[in-house]
């Protein structure tokens, strides 16, 4: 057990840097525009357009893979790094709704009509009045990420009447990193968790895991749900969350959560009676299909009305 007062209290100097920042967490370097001049801007193909967005070809490793398909999705990503419009001080004559998660919300792999979140949008027209929309969706992002994006946002833009977010796992982390000096985010620490003898993550990852448990990431996690769910419901805001991750599913059911809906997993498709391309996978070949983005689209949906 660790005793506090032998900790060196001269390393929060070093911190101030990070702790101080009221800026949003970015994972993927890949979706700042120092990209373009970047090692993968001769593969990626990025360049700025007229209007400051940063539009790319490939966001995520998966698609370096051979995929015969004809069809292009373009990425289009604004000055903040997510794929979505640029962002503005929010107005009260619309109705302004905020979208949060990791890749699934992204859209790795999909055309942006047939992620999640516009096909919701696209349920939600007529429902709604004067909708207008952003997409905090980021690769690898953990639960610490979503949040602490969720409240840069807010308190920038102003706050949103509806939010929905689609969360990941809990085993995602932010841990720093001395020998880089800096906070990094790790996506699949499971390894280490599961069988803590075996994995290829990096040492100081390993140095973690070896001091901590699952249960102690499931705690923590559930309380900044709560937090999350409370800061909603004092505010004014309607909430609606959930997660792809099937391990979680059963066991948000009976935490006495007020906003969770729960979506049944992605091998559970219905029929592509809208002939929608991509149903089963995405083009990537690794992120859910269109058919799984629906589902969670009309979940959310059934939760509004």
């Amino acid at each position: 057990m660790a005793i506090l007062n032998d900790y060196n209290y001269e390393n929060f100097e070093k911190l101030k840097p990070f702790l101080l920042k009221n800026e949003f967490l970015m994972f993927e370097e890949e979706l700042l525009f120092s990209c373009v001049n970047g090692p993968h801007a001769k593969t990626t193909k990025a360049y700025i357009d007229s209007e400051n967005y940063l539009i790319k070809e490939k966001i995520h490793g998966t698609e370096y893979v051979a995929f015969n398909d004809k069809n292009q999705i373009i990425y289009k990503i604004n000055s903040n790094g997510f794929r979505t419009k640029h962002f503005e001080k929010l107005k009260s004559k619309n109705t302004n709704i905020l979208f949060l998660g990791c890749s699934f919300t992204s859209g790795v792999g999909l055309p942006e009509e047939l992620i999640w979140t516009n096909q919701l949008i696209k349920m939600l027209d007529g429902k709604l009045p004067n909708i207008n929309y952003y997409n905090l969706g980021l690769m690898g992002a953990g639960i610490d990420i979503i949040i602490n994006n969720l409240r840069v946002f807010i308190d920038n833009y102003g706050k949103p009447d509806y939010i929905f977010i689609l969360y990941p796992g809990v085993e995602r982390m932010i841990l720093f990193f001395e020998d880089a000096q800096k906070f990094i985010q790790i996506t699949s620490p499971a390894k280490f968790l599961t069988n803590k003898k075996e994995s290829n993550l990096p040492e100081f990852v390993a140095d973690f895991a070896k001091n901590t448990t699952i249960e102690n990431l499931i705690l923590s996690s559930i309380q900044k749900l709560h937090m999350v769910e409370l800061m909603c419901k004092n505010n004014g805001i309607k909430l609606f969350w959930g997660t792809w991750h099937e391990a979680y599913l059963e066991m948000y059911k009976h935490l006495n959560f007020n906003n969770y809906v729960p979506i049944p997993p992605r091998r559970f498709l219905d029929k592509n009676n809208e002939n929608l391309p991509y149903w089963k996978e995405a083009r990537d070949l690794s992120h859910p299909g269109s058919g799984y983005n629906q589902s969670i689209a009309k979940h959310f949906f059934n939760a509004i009305f």
